[in-house]
């Protein structure tokens, strides 16, 4: 378990800045103009990470077999990959809405 967490991970790593930029950024926006903007947001996230997804795909196909030997399959890294990057963009909106 331990190592395909840790597997998960090292996929994650060539993601892992365009996420913590984008993710910024929407919280900055959050922050400055309230909840009028979660919409708005919310789509906004969900297109990088459909843009993100087509462009690492294409960048990084032959890394797949890598995880296909260890028993990873493309369908798992990127799921885990979509929904913890979605659910930290829906932690920091939550979190900016209870300080402000």
């Amino acid at each position: 378990m331990l190592k395909t967490i840790r597997l998960i991970f090292t996929f994650y790593k060539g993601f892992l800045l365009a996420s913590i930029i984008i993710t910024s950024c929407c919280g900055l926006i959050f922050w400055e103009y309230g909840l009028s903007v979660f919409r708005a947001l919310f789509w906004l996230k969900i297109s990088t990470l459909a843009i993100s997804f087509y462009f690492i795909n294409t960048y990084k196909a032959r890394e797949y077999y890598y995880y296909h030997n260890l028993h990873l399959s493309k369908i798992l890294l990127w799921c885990s990959l979509l929904i913890t990057d979605f659910l930290l963009f829906i932690f920091l909106i939550v979190l900016l809405h209870k300080l402000q």
